[in-house]
């Protein structure tokens, strides 16, 4: 549970995707995590950069030859069970309260808002949809800005750890 939440944070993914993450939506070569859009909120496929942090989440953990989930209990075969009980668990392990698991892709945004990142870039990197006439006009996918924002959200958070 503690690397899905790191690796959410350093992501500034929803939750969902990184307990459905699967070794195939991974490029480790390119440091690219390619969510389908079938698995995406805006029904379209979202690249996600990843930081020398993330991806030290992900070679942390186990390959299993039965199934492909990431964060897993089940040798692979299904994504990490039990959620709500295990935050529970850490909330007590580290006496805290009053926290979820959206607050750490809440903070991954505020932590790039706070370091100078435009908007625009913070909203690219976490995924979110442009609306209106805006959205017919701005086409660009800001794949070197989002890779700038999550080197920059690694720094933050390698500087608090």
């Amino acid at each position: 549970y503690v690397p899905m939440l790191r690796f959410a944070l350093l992501t500034g993914a929803r939750f969902d995707n990184v307990k459905q993450l699967r070794w195939q939506q991974l490029d480790l070569e390119r440091r690219l995590w390619s969510i389908p859009a079938v698995a995406f909120k805006t029904g379209k496929p979202h690249h996600m950069p990843l930081s020398d942090l993330a991806i030290d989440v992900l070679e942390a953990m186990p390959r299993w030859v039965a199934g492909d989930f990431v964060f897993t209990t089940q040798g692979g075969e299904k994504p990490f069970g039990n959620v709500g009980k295990t935050h529970a668990k850490l909330l007590k392990a580290t006496a805290t309260s009053g926290w979820h698991r959206h607050d750490v892709r809440r903070t991954a945004g505020t932590i790039l808002q706070r370091n100078g990142i435009p908007w625009e870039i913070v909203a690219a990197f976490l995924g979110h949809k442009l609306q209106g006439v805006t959205a017919i006009y701005l086409r660009h996918d800001y794949a070197p800005e989002k890779r700038e924002a999550a080197a920059k959200l690694a720094s933050v958070v390698a500087g608090i750890i």
